[in-house]
């Protein structure tokens, strides 16, 4: 059984195919490996709200220092 508030099983399942079937979309493969470049990770926060799939964003603190 699922926490309060977390879809059940088969519905968790759905979300994570359907999210994962929409990033694919955006999946550049290979198109610019030619270019020398560092590798970065980012990390997108997924939230269920109302047994739909939100992107939550947040705002950097004003209080760390800037590069």
């Amino acid at each position: 059984m699922s926490p309060p508030g977390l879809p059940q099983e088969p519905d968790r399942n759905s979300l994570l195919d359907d999210a994962k079937a929409r990033l694919r979309k955006y999946d550049i493969g290979g198109k610019y490996s030619h270019l020398p470049y560092n590798k970065y990770s980012i990390l997108l926060p997924l939230v269920v709200k109302e047994g739909k799939l939100h992107l939550l964003f947040t705002v950097r603190s004003e209080k760390l220092r800037r590069a």
